[in-house]
């Protein structure tokens, strides 16, 4: 029996540091809840601007579901995965949703608006905020979307 112990702690130290940075993107209500400011931006520039641990981003407004960001965001993201850090290409647009005061963007924090895998998810996302939210809705939004207010769809 001692060795059955010993064999379930050691799984659950070796599968707990095998993924330090594991996160399920959260329910737009969630979201709503903790994010002061959801919007979506362009990557114009990412570098590592004097620091060994953090890489600077520098993105452009494109839409806004909620909050008050400015047209130029800078933000920080941790250079490894591993601690939650992305990797942002430039040109690419982003769906990023920051707690108050934050100036930080990862894994956690961030989804690539043409990733095929979260698709659906910035779908209900956008959904969420067109029908139960007064939002400032750029018409520049990604066409990917195909978001309808809910007077459109004759809700």
């Amino acid at each position: 029996m001692n060795k059955l112990h010993g064999l379930v702690i050691f799984l659950v130290f070796v599968h707990a540091k095998a993924y330090p940075c594991s996160c399920a993107p959260p329910e737009p209500s969630r979201i709503d809840s903790y994010a002061s400011d959801v919007f979506v931006a362009k990557a114009l520039s990412s570098q590592s601007y004097l620091s060994f641990t953090k890489n600077r981003i520098v993105f452009s407004l494109t839409s806004v579901l909620k909050g008050e960001p400015s047209n130029k965001i800078l933000l920080w993201t941790p250079k490894s995965e591993a601690a939650c850090g992305r990797s942002y290409v430039k040109g690419k647009e982003y769906l990023i949703y920051l707690s108050p005061g934050d100036n930080s963007v990862g894994l956690c924090s961030s989804l690539k608006m043409d990733s095929e895998y979260h698709k659906a998810y910035i779908k209900n996302i956008f959904a969420y905020y067109n029908s139960n939210k007064p939002i400032n809705y750029a018409p520049s939004a990604p066409d990917i979307l195909n978001v309808v207010s809910p007077q459109a769809a004759g809700y």
